[in-house]
């Protein structure tokens, strides 16, 4: 299942257009920032010691962001 298939929780405060999903979240205690569109592929980025604790982001070139941040991380 994708992240945009699952259950996302509890939204708070958002964006609510359709196929565009912006906002937070809450689901079993997790707070999610979402801030994608449709056909845009996510990045998942877990937080630790932060408000949310992950954001999902919508990116076309994805794999490239996320090699970036991996390569990036101290």
């Amino acid at each position: 299942m994708g992240i945009l298939n699952e259950n996302k929780g509890f939204r708070n405060l958002g964006t609510a257009l359709p196929g565009y999903w912006a906002g937070s979240y809450d689901k079993n205690g997790e707070k999610s920032f979402f801030n994608i569109k449709k056909g845009a592929k996510p990045i998942v980025i877990q937080l630790r010691n932060e408000k949310f604790n992950r954001l999902i982001l919508g990116a076309d070139n994805a794999e490239k962001i996320v090699d970036a941040i991996n390569n990036n991380i101290k």
